[in-house]
């Protein structure tokens, strides 16, 4: 619990990203569902229909791996906004999971956000 609340506020900053790969991502592994394994495949084509033709279009062709390397960094020990799964082979990343903590950051930066926009 301590490692989770020491943790948070790293989440958020990450969660806040501006880089618009990183969202989308984290978008559709939210959409997959929390704590839900989705496949690498399927997270990579979902996350591309977050991006409009244009970002689609001009997005670096390492982009993907990029916003997972980012996604899936610890903070906290061992926090982190996706988490990656193996049901394979030993090193072998075959989908990624979105924890609870993902979806609890995100609900508590859209609290602070609504308490801002009454103040």
């Amino acid at each position: 619990m301590t490692r989770w609340l020491a943790g948070t506020p790293q989440l958020m900053m990450r969660w806040r990203s501006p880089h618009l790969y990183v969202r989308a991502v984290l978008r559709a592994a939210l959409e997959a569902g929390s704590n839900n394994p989705i496949k690498a495949q399927d997270l990579h084509r979902m996350a591309s229909s977050y991006c409009d033709a244009q970002q689609r279009a001009t997005a670096p062709p390492d982009w993907f791996d990029s916003a997972i390397a980012y996604a899936t960094a610890h903070v906290a020990g061992r926090l982190s906004l996706l988490t990656p799964i193996s049901n394979t082979a030993m090193g072998k990343v075959d989908s990624y999971t979105a924890g609870e903590h993902l979806a609890w950051v995100i609900a508590f930066d859209q609290t602070l956000d609504q308490i801002a926009h009454k103040t």
